[in-house]
């Protein structure tokens, strides 16, 4: 591998459930654990990975949660007329942050911003 400059980017995983497809969750969960997230470290890099709820053994999620760094939960709040978007910050490992629930609000150029 060719070493560049600047070796920090973003990653986005839309997400890290097709994994377990083709493996057991103890395969999948140890490659992202042992080799993916040490990898991101040591570019310096950060990825936004997710996964899809209730689809897991809770093995998986305690495991993959106790090695990020921050929890950031969405969800369809169908409760309201229209149903909305929502956005928490669950956890953030060495910072404060607001932990409640906010509404998400995509605009016409798909842009998404965050109603207060």
């Amino acid at each position: 591998m060719r070493e560049s400059p600047d070796l920090s980017w973003l990653r986005i995983a839309d997400s890290h459930s097709n994994l377990a497809r083709f493996n057991d969750d103890k395969s999948w969960t140890e490659f992202l654990l042992t080799r993916s997230y040490p990898a991101q470290k040591l570019r310096k890099s950060t990825t936004l990975g997710a996964l899809t709820n209730s689809l897991h053994s809770d093995w998986v999620y305690r495991k993959l949660e106790a090695a990020a760094d921050g929890i950031i939960d969405f969800k369809l709040d169908e409760t309201s007329d229209p149903p909305r978007n929502r956005i928490r910050i669950r956890s953030m490992r060495d910072v404060g942050f607001d932990a409640r629930w906010h509404s998400l609000k995509t605009g016409d150029n798909y842009e998404v911003m965050l109603v207060e």
